[in-house]
């Protein structure tokens, strides 16, 4: 639950930050990043502590196996902020046709 709560901390946050501009995709990208690393500290930190299949865990241990595994939950998460983009991109192109026609649309 708290490595899933900083995901939704990261985008409550950048809920407060976005405007239909190209200008808040870098606080996206910041949110993502930070919440994503937050996230897998405390989920794989606290397996690689807590689940006893590791004798003697070092920090250069843990930090070694994050360096190998962040990368790839990070291209997870992007591929999924991407699907979200599309479907609001595409939702907002379909409201704006839509406001075009029925404007266009003029009943006596």
């Amino acid at each position: 639950m708290p490595a899933y709560g900083t995901l939704w901390v990261a985008g409550h946050w950048y809920a407060k930050e976005h405007r239909d501009t190209v200008a808040t995709l870098l606080p996206l990208a910041m949110s993502m990043i930070v919440g994503s690393a937050v996230c897998e500290l405390i989920s794989s930190g606290s397996f690689y502590v807590l689940s006893g299949r590791f004798a003697h865990t070092t920090v250069a241990e843990f930090a070694s196996q994050f360096a190998r595994y962040f990368p790839r939950s990070l291209v997870t998460l992007t591929f999924y902020a991407g699907l979200a983009a599309l479907a609001h991109v595409t939702g907002y192109a379909a409201r704006v046709v839509m406001a075009t026609h029925n404007n266009g649309n003029t009943s006596a």
